[in-house]
């Protein structure tokens, strides 16, 4: 059996029954809200997930921020728990949850005791039906973001040149603006926006929620129907900037090569970039392969060259940056002085040429093919993985029963695919951002 997803479906009772590693049921409740259920008794836990598609994809023109402003005041209290009970209750009876934000995306996830599942179904519940967001909570909230922007600039002397490297690589402004958003648009940010932001993007019909874990499909579908049913639905929806079906782009702008000064490192480094399509193009199958080859374990070319074999770099890192319908193949690359960076941009050059002119050998590429497998099977070794990993194939449209199909899509790449794919979009319109110390 291959690693995708075997998949037989049933309907019954409305629901879509799936045989797979693991079980799967979905519905949705009148409200709109997406229920995924996943039983798994390995462990007397369960991982509950929210996940609202609200990120920076969704913010207006002079208001980034406010999808990263949202994700922490979801933990300032609301009608029935006051500001951080939340965190204490399900600390409490032994869990430990967090928040994850994605350009497209806001996830809140809890594993807990699976017995305790209805509290965490009460707190989740009472947070997307009414979120206190006082005028002070607001306040304080934008007070710590705008802190921690500027001491991730004193952290980061590289922020800086990051920030313009991603203007360039996506020109559109939601995709190229940082994830966490300007400072001077989160001070300006007001009490109103804060509130059509959460009003809007918050509701049910807006969100999928998943509880994966030692659970009973009966009695979990009582209780989501219990504590989310009444929630209402929210208006309708406006488009996000990554929600249009087109498969491939017009990158437009053409290759750049620029360079900056940063005055707090001590170290020369350079961003690379190459614009690429999105994961609904046909081309994203080999281009996650080709991330494998040059980018993916300490045998992969890259690392191995300029980590391991010739020690030019001290800091390498990048691969396949989605951002809705959009992407770019992204490596970012510090080294100890001028000389060593300089050779580190031709030895990645060079290695993007050999796999654009000689054909890749069998073994290396199903090497690249074994490694993705072995990290395709981690994205559901723990109830919190198999969470995200069943939200994000809902979110991105694959239907449970396609699953299988298309993680053999990867499987399938064949070293001619590769030269082509290579040929089409690692060329001279790549993006090359150079910081270079005082």
């Amino acid at each position: 059996m291959t690693l995708g997803l075997l998949i037989c479906l049933n309907v019954w009772g409305g629901q879509l029954e799936t045989s797979s590693p693991f079980p799967v049921t979905s519905f949705r409740l009148e409200n709109g809200l997406e229920v995924i259920l996943s039983e798994d008794d390995t462990l007397p836990i369960a991982t509950l997930a929210v996940a609202y598609r609200a990120g920076s994809l969704h913010e207006r023109p002079g208001k980034s921020g406010l999808a990263y402003l949202l994700e922490n005041l979801m933990f300032e209290g609301s009608r029935n728990v006051g500001r951080m009970q939340h965190i204490s209750f399900i600390q409490r009876i032994g869990g430990r949850l967090t928040a994850l934000r994605e350009r497209d995306k806001t996830i809140f996830y809890q594993t807990i005791p699976s017995h305790h599942l209805a509290t965490a179904l009460w707190l989740e519940s009472d947070r997307m039906m009414a979120l206190t967001l006082s005028s002070e909570d607001i306040a304080r909230a934008k007070s710590a973001l705008i802190g921690e922007i500027k001491n991730r600039r004193l952290r980061n002397p590289f922020m800086e040149g990051q920030r313009y490297f991603d203007a360039l690589l996506f020109p559109d402004l939601a995709y190229g603006l940082p994830e966490r958003g300007l400072e001077e648009d989160l001070k300006a940010i007001s009490e109103r926006d804060v509130r059509e932001f959460y009003e809007t993007y918050y509701r049910p019909n807006n969100a999928v929620l998943c509880i994966v874990g030692n659970i009973k499909q009966t009695q979990a579908r009582e209780l989501v129907q219990k504590y989310f049913g009444s929630v209402p639905p929210g208006k309708s929806l406006p488009p996000a900037a990554g929600s249009s079906q087109e498969t491939d782009r017009d990158f437009g702008v053409s290759g750049v090569t620029d360079s900056l000064e940063s005055p707090l490192s001590t170290s020369p480094a350079f961003f690379l970039g190459f614009r690429i399509p999105g994961p609904r193009s046909n081309d994203f199958y080999p281009l996650r392969i080709i991330e494998y080859i040059l980018m993916k374990g300490n045998s992969s070319r890259l690392i191995n060259r300029l980590l391991k074999k010739e020690s030019l770099a001290t800091r390498l890192s990048g691969g396949i940056d989605v951002r809705g319908d959009q992407a770019a193949f992204r490596i970012f690359v510090v080294s100890s002085n001028e000389l060593k960076a300089e050779r580190c941009q031709n030895e990645i050059l060079s290695e993007i040429n050999k796999l654009k002119t000689t054909r890749i050998a069998d073994q290396e590429l199903q090497k690249a093919k074994n490694l993705l497998r072995m990290d395709s099977v981690s994205r559901y070794a723990t109830s919190v993985e198999k969470a995200k990993f069943l939200i994000r194939s809902h979110l991105a449209g694959i239907a449970w029963e396609d699953l299988s199909a298309e993680q053999e899509r990867y499987l399938v790449v064949t070293p001619t695919r590769i030269l082509l794919t290579m040929n089409k979009y690692f060329n001279e319109d790549r993006i090359l951002i150079h910081v270079k110390t005082r």
